[in-house]
């Protein structure tokens, strides 16, 4: 029987879908990314509709580049309920590109399996014209999930029950494996209309639950790379230890021959084939599968039969001794940093015991308003080391500010510069973690601190070029320089937006600011004059140091 909401595609070959901001859903060029658009006109703006075989409520849409509208499993953001919403050409057209009309008055929504809906977000960036599947929990973001209809192209001659649809799906394979798709959110129902597209939901509750390993698995393309962001994520479930008799499971699985199965190498990317024996234990596993006429399919198959058994177990070290990108390795920065800290408490220490610290206060005239902050304190009654901590902590003065005052305050060098880093680095794990959801808290409520987080934004957006090129390296470097508009406030910004790993963004900018502690200390211990002109020498260093990294980059890739 045929649902209220089917009514918006009847009859329809093509459509439009306009949100609540009266925006289009546009397929970007990229072939991947979806988002929203006031030009309608445009051929992205455009959904050719499919229709599921023997079911009428539920339907599919693609792109002007035949790519298929999927609500994937990654979160949009870290710590957000919202998911990715792309196109993908997945190998099985499973639950994930199809979507259950919903009626709601003049408006339809789209709903998942899973029981969410197609929503066009407001707000700030990076939220601003996404599309992301979720389900609205608050009342402002209610009619985000509404969409109008425009349909562009009528099949006038076919009913909705006569229209080319899709292959079918396969069938639920029982050779002691079974494909998978993420699993729905704890407390979302599905919606009866897909109970015919998932047979083995039903039986997940009467069959026992199969032993085995579960494995992860991506299809790499034909030049070798894994495009496996915010592609739908399969899996199998494999009883075996053996790579041959898993590779023939993966050969089944997919209907192709000679596929390679590899595992990739965290630290730079790298496919490196199995060998021989899995890990034991049953442990979850993530490979990617390469098809024969791959590039890369002959150096793997040289690299496979390379080794022999008793060379297994130095596939690890293999990984970990291949070129990789500057300073990503989890062995590099642990070591520079030990460097740096070492070479800090040296440095540090024979500016305490010689006379510099006190002809260093000459130099202070420029941290003025860091001084009447630190003057306000102390007639509280707080101690000096407090000072000195809390003006690290604070935007725009941080480290920076920190230590000229802790010079003034006639501290000891090397304890000032504690206090200062500590203090400095305090915010940044909570600015990492919770800036988005409390960006969008208060731009919510007000209209002043949405334009002005806005604003924020955009200028640490125009700041994240060379920390999205080079990470870890990139942000460390972008939070050493002392110079206005750098540091640690603005390093944790920039990762927050960029989505970088919790540790890794928190470790880049705890060097930075060593380094930054380290260049403050000889610039106050110089002398106003010389600061002048090292702090001309660091501006020029700092304004060629992408340009060289790049090259470095470059020359790397080509050794490669």
């Amino acid at each position: 029987m045929q649902t209220p909401g089917m009514d918006f595609f009847y009859h329809a070959k093509a459509v439009r879908l306009r949100g609540h901001h009266v925006k289009y859903l546009m397929a970007e060029d990229d072939e991947e990314s979806v988002t929203q658009n006031r030009n309608g006109s445009s051929k992205n703006a455009r959904w050719t509709l499919e229709y599921v075989p023997h079911n009428n409520n539920i339907i599919r849409l693609k792109s002007c580049y035949g790519k298929y509208l999927t609500a994937s499993n990654h979160p949009f953001l870290l710590g957000m309920t919202g998911h990715k919403v792309l196109q993908t050409l997945p190998h099985t057209l499973d639950s994930s590109v199809e979507w259950e009309p919903i009626k709601d008055g003049t408006h339809v929504k789209l709903r998942t399996c899973h029981g969410n809906f197609l929503r066009a977000n407001g707000g700030l960036p990076p939220w601003r014209n996404s599309i992301t599947h979720d389900i609205p929990h608050r009342t402002a973001t209610q009619d985000w999930v509404l969409w109008d209809v425009d349909v562009v192209e009528i099949n006038v001659n076919s009913p909705i029950q006569e229209l080319p649809s899709a292959p079918p799906l396969p069938e639920h394979d029982s050779n002691g494996f079974q494909s998978s798709v993420p699993s729905s959110p704890v407390g979302h129902d599905k919606s009866p209309s897909f109970f015919r597209q998932q047979p083995n939901d039903l039986k997940a509750d009467t069959l026992p639950k199969m032993e085995g390993r579960t494995i992860y698995y991506h299809v790499a393309e034909e030049s070798g790379e894994v495009s496996d962001e915010g592609m739908p994520r399969y899996s199998i479930i494999y009883n075996g230890n053996g790579v041959e008799e898993l590779t023939h499971k993966f050969e089944e699985e997919t209907g192709l021959e000679g596929i390679i199965v590899c595992s990739q190498s965290p630290l730079n990317g790298k496919l490196y084939p199995l060998r021989l024996q899995l890990p034991p234990h049953n442990v979850t596993m993530n490979v990617v599968l390469v098809l024969p006429f791959s590039k890369v399919a002959p150096s793997l198959l040289t690299q496979r039969g390379a080794f022999s058994s008793s060379d297994r177990y130095l596939e690890l070290d293999a990984v970990a001794d291949e070129p990789e990108r500057l300073l990503l390795s989890k062995e590099k920065p642990i070591k520079f940093t030990l460097w740096v800290l070492f070479w800090a408490t040296l440095s540090l220490a024979w500016f305490s015991v010689t006379k510099d610290a006190n002809a260093a206060v000459d130099s202070i005239k420029a941290s003025s308003f860091g001084l009447n902050i630190a003057n306000s304190l102390r007639k509280l009654g707080w101690p000096d080391g407090v000072v000195v901590f809390s003006l690290a902590t604070l935007p725009v003065l941080e480290l920076r500010g920190a230590i000229p005052v802790g010079y003034w305050l006639k501290l000891n060098p090397l304890a000032l510069t504690v206090l200062s880093i500590i203090g400095n680095m305090v915010p940044v794990p909570f600015i990492i973690l919770y800036l988005k959801r409390f960006a969008s808290f208060l731009a919510a409520r007000n209209t002043f601190v949405s334009r002005f987080l806005d604003m924020l934004f955009e200028n640490a957006k125009k700041k994240a070029g060379p920390v999205e090129e080079f990470q870890w390296l990139g942000l460390m470097l972008f939070v050493a320089v002392p110079f206005p508009g750098t540091g640690a406030w603005t390093g944790a910004i920039v990762a927050s937006i960029l989505d970088m790993p919790f540790w890794s963004a928190v470790s880049a900018n705890f060097v930075g600011v060593v380094f930054a502690g380290l260049l403050v200390n000889l610039l106050v211990n110089l002398g106003m004059k010389y600061a002048i002109i090292t702090g001309i020498i660091l501006f020029f260093v700092s304004t060629f140091m992408w340009s060289i990294l790049k090259n470095i980059k470059r020359s790397l890739r080509a050794s490669n």
